[in-house]
């Protein structure tokens, strides 16, 4: 016979399992498509449920027995970040909303985890859950995830570079390119704010200012024509094998 306290981890764990895979091979990739804001939203969304919590502290969906000790900070604390869940999603898109995402995320992640280890703490047993046994068992791992997913989302919209997106500069200013017959040399830089988006210019062209303002002013008040990456970077290419 296994005891209780072992099919209570092999739920969890089969549950940890299952979200993952469904995380990986379906939300995550559709997500992925979507820019920060927006993917962030569903994710948060999911945790304003969080008020089922509440259900710990009634008596007939948990066993009388269940000890107080855990039952009110998981309670309480489930609701609270559901309310921190809520501002996050409502400030999402400013800057405001990256502060409470930061706010909601660590609380969130820090009340499931000390639900476990405040359990194991009081001795709790599975059965003492009651109906809120699937709560623990199929929705905690999930949230769990989806916390480290908005922790993964929020550290790298710290520390990505900023990118432009096809913002490419192609400078031919009138008689400023220097000409060989029908040939014009065309240089190839980097732009200084955005590094991974090249800048084909004259040879006789001033280099960007160091500023994202000042370059996004340089490029929009110099450049004689605008297109879109693909099309400045074949047109570029063609130049430098004429050349």
């Amino acid at each position: 016979m296994i005891p209780p306290l072992a099919l209570f981890g092999i739920s969890i764990a089969f549950s940890f399992i299952t979200w993952g895979i469904v995380l990986a091979r379906y939300l995550l990739p559709e997500l992925r498509r979507q820019s920060r804001a927006d993917a962030m939203q569903p994710l948060i969304l999911l945790h304003c449920f969080r008020f089922v919590g509440l259900s710990f502290l009634v008596p007939g969906v948990v066993s009388p027995d269940l000890p107080p000790a855990w039952a009110v900070p998981a309670a309480y604390g489930d609701l609270i970040a559901a309310v921190l869940a809520l501002l996050a999603l409502a400030a999402l898109k400013s800057r405001l909303g990256v502060v409470l995402v930061w706010v909601f995320n660590l609380w969130g992640s820090a009340d499931l985890l000390y639900a476990f280890y405040q359990g194991n703490q009081v001795g709790l047993e599975p059965g003492q859950l009651g109906a809120a046994y699937f709560i623990v068992t199929v929705l905690v791992p999930l949230l769990l995830i989806t916390h480290g997913s908005c922790s993964g989302s929020c550290y790298s919209a710290m520390v990505r570079r900023p990118r432009a997106k096809a913002r490419v500069c192609l400078e031919a200013h009138e008689g400023g390119a220097l000409r060989t017959g029908a040939r014009m040399t065309v240089r190839i830089s980097i732009c200084p704010t955005f590094p991974s988006v090249p800048t084909y210019t004259s040879r006789r062209s001033t280099p960007p200012p160091s500023s994202s303002r000042a370059c996004r002013k340089h490029c929009f008040s110099s450049m004689r024509m605008t297109c879109s990456a693909t099309k400045a970077k074949l047109m570029g290419e063609s130049l430098q094998r004429r050349a």
